[in-house]
């Protein structure tokens, strides 16, 4: 705490954008930073009421919705590679603040509160998440949590399988990539839950459909997905 204290009496914090400060992500800026409008099928990517999957879409592991709080451009979208990529921490309680803003005035987020959905954040494989040092879907998660006192679960899911980035991967590289890549963990159970999973981007959905379908097949009730970002 002190030398936190210290480093910023040392280096003020301002904003990454308009660098004023006091924050990284300043609340002039947060703002000026709109959500998407349009809810998506997790399944076909294509638009859907609040995100829920089309009836048509509707199959026994598949996601029951999905909530992609922004679209993935820039500024935000270089917020979340400094911190991905350039470990800025500093940044992560702010990315947080901006999605709670947009989460607590979303219908979907009262509908969660009603049936008591757990949140969980989609993992790195060990090996990865200790050469980054972090999983940033963690991270931002428990900032949230923090934030809205949200019910996190934690060493629910293990990625089992170290899997080629996803970034430059087709979607049908992308789901032969995650085929077999989590698992519960020994001594948790899911049974009868409604869960929320995190991860920070949604581009073709195959991490979170991967993560979706095991949570469900351990019997969980109802499965969303949640992300900071959404590609469609």
């Amino acid at each position: 705490m002190i030398l936190t204290s210290l480093i910023d009496w040392l280096f003020p914090r301002c904003c990454y954008l308009c660098g004023q400060g006091p924050t990284y992500l300043c609340d002039r800026c947060q703002a000026k930073i709109k959500p998407l409008e349009t809810g998506y099928c997790p399944v076909c990517n294509r638009p859907s009421p609040q995100g829920l999957t089309h009836p048509r879409c509707r199959r026994r592991w598949q996601p029951d919705g999905l909530l992609a709080l922004f679209p993935y451009q820039p500024p935000l979208s270089s917020l979340l590679k400094e911190l991905k990529y350039q470990r800025y921490f500093e940044l992560a309680p702010d990315l947080a603040r901006l999605a709670g803003r947009v989460l607590t005035s979303h219908p979907i987020f009262s509908y969660w509160s009603r049936r008591q959905f757990y949140f969980l954040a989609i993992p790195l494989f060990p090996q990865r998440q200790e050469w980054r040092g972090f999983n940033q879907s963690q991270l931002i998660l428990d900032h949230l949590g923090q934030q809205l006192s949200l019910p996190i679960l934690r060493d629910c899911l293990i990625r089992v399988k170290w899997t080629r980035a996803q970034a430059q991967l087709s979607a049908r590289e992308r789901r032969a990539n995650l085929r077999q890549s989590f698992r519960l963990n020994s001594g948790v159970s899911v049974q009868g839950l409604n869960l929320v999973i995190f991860d920070d981007v949604w581009t073709t959905g195959a991490t979170l459909r991967a993560a979706i379908r095991v949570l469900k097949q351990k019997g969980a009730a109802e499965v969303w997905g949640l992300t900071l970002f959404g590609r469609f």
